[in-house]
């Protein structure tokens, strides 16, 4: 007899979405609690780089964000955000 007796079933475990490995989570605070986003180590950079050009704090930013940003989620909020500012500085590189 071949394959798997009659009335047996197979059980497939349930399949899972896993993080992948090159996203990377932060904590920040967001309007008095602390919440965890992930983004690319990419996006994060230029946030970190956003953050120190305006000598502010990278949840400072993250506030801002939250503020604007209406029911988009968070993390494709900072994606755009952090877009936005590499064009801007983009921008401001060409001009000087």
């Amino acid at each position: 007899m071949r394959g798997r007796p009659k009335g047996s079933r197979t059980r497939n475990p349930p399949l899972r979405q896993k993080r992948p490995s090159h996203l990377e989570q932060r904590n920040l605070d967001l309007r008095g609690k602390r919440t965890t986003t992930t983004l690319e180590p990419e996006f994060w950079g230029v946030l970190e780089r956003a953050a120190a050009v305006r000598c502010i704090a990278l949840d400072n930013i993250v506030r801002e964000v939250d503020t604007v940003r209406g029911k988009q989620g968070l993390a494709p909020a900072l994606r755009v955000y952090a877009l936005r500012w590499m064009i801007a500085e983009e921008a401001r590189r060409d001009d000087a």
